[in-house]
């Protein structure tokens, strides 16, 4: 597990939160009329995770040790290594999905797939492809070229139609 996960210095943590708040114009807000609080990039598509999130009540995590083992697969084959990999108000770390020993295994996330609280962030190192959790809106947004159909066609059964969807080319948000 420590191979995958390689905590970012200070200076590179605050440097990446930075730069996130300004190219999607991140403003954390519990309120809907904010939502969605990241400028979802062109290209993207956003799916809801509340039929994922673990509830109270829920004996398994089984559908969220589904989607966070897609999308270490997806992540894995189409976005190169390392990634930026950031919990809301935690530590951040370069992620390299190769190295994970069991991606089923959700102790193994130092930061989760699923936003369960925070907002959770995997980016490629240019910042051209990634997934943004949303806790609050409850969904996960997909961007870039390649992962986007990778990530659709893995979560079909698990996810459904995306929620969201904003065209290629599409003017800022």
């Amino acid at each position: 597990m420590a191979e995958a996960w390689i905590e970012l210095p200070v200076a590179d943590y605050e440097s990446t939160w930075r730069r996130i708040h300004r190219e999607f114009r991140f403003r954390p807000s519990i309120n809907p009329a904010d939502w969605p609080v990241f400028a979802e990039p062109p290209g993207s598509a956003t799916w809801s995770v509340d039929g994922i999130l673990p509830r109270a009540d829920s004996p398994s995590r089984a559908r969220e040790r589904e989607l966070a083992t897609a999308a270490r697969d997806v992540l894995l084959t189409h976005v190169p290594e390392p990634l930026f990999a950031l919990n809301w108000q935690h530590n951040g770390y370069a992620f390299r999905p190769s190295r994970m020993v069991d991606p089923h295994d959700l102790n193994s996330w130092l930061v989760p797939v699923c936003p369960n609280g925070d907002y959770v962030i995997f980016l490629s190192q240019d910042y051209a492809a990634g997934l943004l959790g949303q806790p609050w809106e409850r969904t996960l947004c997909v961007f870039g070229d390649r992962l986007v159909p990778a990530f659709s066609l893995a979560c079909k059964n698990l996810l459904g139609p995306p929620v969201r969807m904003r065209a290629a080319g599409a003017p800022g948000a």
